[in-house]
């Protein structure tokens, strides 16, 4: 990012990013160093336990989705790494460049035909490959214990095939605000057992559509496994007896709340950009909000039924190496 006045540096970066990476051992060696620093600490963190185990289980033990730690870290070698990223930005010319901002577009027009004109190009197509780095398509639980303070983690992801429609994303992500106002309540304000819960409704196109519901939250230990059933009711009940009508609009509300916010935000916009570039949409559905006065009971309730399966997902529970009364 740069300011206006600052355009030309940017892109005289962009270009020397291309043409001009430089093999520093001086720099890799200090970031080894770093890097060995940072895995020493986490190696006694619980929770790196935690999300490792929970990454490795969402990839069915893929080689990619292998935790780092110094054993990988040290694997790492410049020369390799330098030949890599040479032969990656060889060829621009199936990069997609996309700015977003206060750009005058008289002032930005020569200075890309200078700049970005005038890149390295062999006129390669790159294609998005599959690592086949799927998600269980049936239901895993496994427990994790680590530390010894008397707090447990939860996560649970619920996946599946996903139609990748404009609708389709407000609707689940919509859907996830909802139960989470049914979790936050019931486990919450009702039982007091957790300080906090949070759903999330993610989606991806590439290489396959498919969608991740996560649902996360704090316990204490002794209570992680009543909580857990807690989520089963309630997102039951969401499917059966559809979320009330001030769920709905408070859900509703949020989202476009998040969306006003958003639309401000020039993050955001070249995020999107890039999406609809390479999901080969039209960007003009940024502007549409046909898709969020749609969502109602009914479509909340299908929604829930549709990709909350209790036999498609992944359960991770942190608990202390040792608990009084374990489960």
């Amino acid at each position: 990012s740069a300011s206006p006045q600052d355009l030309e540096t940017m892109l005289q970066l962009v270009w020397l990013y291309f043409t001009a990476p430089r093999e520093d051992e001086t720099a890799f060696q200090a970031f080894m160093a770093q890097g060995r620093a940072v895995l020493e600490n986490l190696g006694s963190n619980p929770m790196t336990a935690f999300s490792d185990t929970f990454s490795v289980t969402m990839a069915q033990g893929h080689p990619r989705s292998r935790p780092l730690s110094l054993a990988v870290l040290n694997e790492i070698d410049l020369e390799t790494g330098v030949d890599f990223y040479r032969e990656r930005f060889a060829d621009a010319s199936d990069f997609t460049f996309v700015f977003v901002g206060a750009i005058d577009l008289d002032i930005m027009r020569p200075l890309a035909e200078q700049y970005l004109g005038s890149l390295p190009r062999v006129e390669r197509t790159d294609t998005p490959v599959d690592l086949d780095m799927d998600p269980p398509d049936v239901r895993i639980e496994k427990t994790v214990r680590a530390g010894v303070e008397p707090q447990s983690q939860t996560i649970m992801a619920f996946t599946g095939p996903f139609d990748y429609t404009a609708q389709n994303r407000v609707g689940m992500r919509v859907m996830a605000q909802a139960l989470e106002l049914r979790l936050r309540e019931t486990m919450r304000e009702d039982l007091g057992g957790t300080y906090g819960v949070g759903v999330t409704g993610g989606y991806e196109q590439v290489p396959e559509e498919r969608y991740t519901v996560t649902v996360a939250f704090g316990s204490d230990p002794l209570r992680a496994e009543e909580l857990r059933g807690v989520v089963f009711e309630e997102l039951r009940k969401l499917q059966v007896e559809g979320p009330t009508q001030e769920d709905v609009d408070k859900a509703v509300e949020g989202e476009r709340r998040a969306r006003e916010t958003n639309m401000r935000l020039n993050p955001y916009w070249a995020a999107q950009l890039i999406g609809a570039k390479a999901s080969g949409q039209d960007p003009r559905f940024l502007l549409d909000t046909t898709t969020i006065d749609a969502v109602s009971i009914e479509s909340i309730q299908e929604d829930a039924q549709r990709y909350l399966n209790e036999d498609r997902v992944v359960i991770v529970t942190l608990l202390p190496a040792e608990t009084i009364g374990r489960q």
